[in-house]
């Protein structure tokens, strides 16, 4: 189950069936640089997808502290954990669902400060 949840919470932000996915330059202007909080269901947590191409991960909850590193491919924003995922790259897209939060592909709500 942690891994299931680790796949959905690697990325950032599906807005309505109605909206089209993130381009990659606008993942890196809307996420980049930020703390965002994170929920999957009943997880929750925050992610940093930083300028330089790292990233940062904690889910209190679970006992979840992870640092790694993230790109964009296409339309997908693409990250890779030290020890989630068994350190196995996921890519999802991103979608906005109304202002400052997005929904990944695989479910997963952020909320940009």
């Amino acid at each position: 189950m942690r891994v299931a949840i680790m796949t959905a919470v690697f990325v950032a932000g599906v807005a309505s069936a109605h909206a089209a996915p993130l381009t990659g330059d606008e993942i890196k202007q809307q996420l980049a640089g930020k703390e965002l909080k994170l929920k999957n269901g009943r997880v929750t947590g925050t992610v940093t997808y930083n300028a330089d191409g790292t990233a940062k991960l904690s889910l209190p909850a679970l006992k979840v502290s992870d640092t790694g590193v993230w790109t964009t491919k296409g339309n997908q924003i693409c990250v890779t954990w030290k020890a989630e995922r068994e350190g196995k790259e996921t890519c999802a897209t991103v979608e906005t669902v109304r202002s400052k939060v997005y929904r990944t592909g695989t479910g997963v709500e952020l909320t940009a400060p």
